[in-house]
């Protein structure tokens, strides 16, 4: 049931983004064959389609650590330190090492 909610939740994101952005929302029978669960999560969690770029990553993750920075939200530190930590936690499972 957990593989079926990431993927309904993946593709919301993917509808959502193509909307703000004005294009077509992306086929997501492709990909949703090889992506795991855990994987579909942290993409919904920066709130971005798979076929995201390693810039696209750390750009959302820049975008989403400043607006739920705990210093930030005062009146829900609570519900910001949780978020905060689910979107570094979703940035490092995404990006790749560029050092190694």
């Amino acid at each position: 049931m957990r593989c079926g909610r990431a993927a309904q939740l993946l593709e919301e994101a993917e509808r959502l983004r193509a909307k703000r952005l004005g294009k077509e929302p992306p086929r997501p029978e492709a990909r949703r064959a090889t992506l795991k669960p855990k994987e579909a999560a942290h993409y919904v969690t920066l709130e971005l389609t798979v076929t995201a770029s390693q810039e696209d990553v750390r750009k959302a993750y820049l975008r989403l650590a400043k607006k739920w920075h705990p210093d930030k939200n005062h009146s829900n530190a609570a519900e910001a330190a949780e978020r905060f930590k689910q979107v570094g936690a979703a940035y490092e499972a995404l990006r790749v090492d560029s050092s190694a």
